[in-house]
């Protein structure tokens, strides 16, 4: 584990009581005890070091207090927010793209139902399925120590996601044709603070989809000759994406 996320209840004059899962984790996985310290990050991405003060019957307690510099993880988040927009795949394909997308440090990950979509959960099953998404994501930032804090939003449909990622400042869509209207990602990533890329599902998106995004200000990006799947197609737009800010950085 790389840093424990915070996500046990609310944080009360720099102390948390950790219970169920987490108290499980932490004390009989992890084995830390009575004055054990380690990393953590909070879902905000505020970063810091916890205190083992107070260890009891199923539960125990930890003292937080701020990162220092040469923590590691002192890193500041990105300036670039990165958002995901992925169109729901089959099976337990979207299970690799959230454990992938939060490695890759996207901050939040929008699930996404589009007309070719072939899973369509019942409300019951899509609850489940979120909070397993959400459980797995937290995992993932937990043992990869990245910077950012990955949220997972609840499945909808692609208008209404489409709708929710309107104060991003850039808004991409790869797509598997080369579009008149695409644009290069090196042109259309540097100095965007929020970045929404939008991924779509086995069968591709419409034309009809493709048209309302292109209205609502979204920009298609060739993926190239090759046709990826669409649980490679997430990882690949993300680490590009991420290259181009890192060299912008630079």
């Amino acid at each position: 584990m790389k840093q424990f996320v915070i996500d046990s209840g609310p944080v009360r004059d720099g102390k948390i009581v950790v219970r169920g899962r987490d108290f499980h984790y932490l004390i009989r996985v992890r084995r830390y005890r009575v004055g054990s310290e380690f990393p953590v990050i909070d879902r905000e991405g505020r970063h810091g070091v916890a205190t083992v003060t107070v260890v009891a019957d199923g539960e125990c307690v930890l003292s937080l207090a701020a990162a220092a510099a040469e923590t590691p993880t002192g890193a500041q988040p990105p300036s670039t927010e990165l958002r995901l927009v992925q169109c729901l795949p089959k099976a337990k394909k979207m299970d690799t793209i959230v454990r992938q997308a939060a490695e890759a440090g996207v901050a939040r990950v929008m699930p996404a139902v589009s007309r070719y979509c072939v899973s369509r959960p019942e409300e019951e099953a899509a609850a489940s399925k979120v909070q397993r998404w959400r459980q797995i994501a937290r995992e993932a930032v937990q043992q990869s120590g990245s910077a950012t804090a990955t949220e997972v939003d609840e499945a909808r449909p692609l208008a209404a996601v489409v709708g929710a990622a309107a104060d991003c400042d850039c808004r991409l869509f790869f797509h598997h044709l080369p579009l008149p209207e695409r644009v290069r990602l090196h042109e259309a990533v540097p100095g965007a603070s929020k970045i929404a890329f939008l991924i779509g599902p086995e069968g591709g998106l419409s034309e009809d989809e493709t048209d309302m995004l292109l209205q609502n200000g979204w920009r298609p990006v060739y993926l190239g000759k090759n046709i990826l799947r669409c649980e490679t197609a997430p990882l690949y737009a993300a680490a590009a994406i991420n290259i181009i800010l890192e060299e912008c950085r630079k």
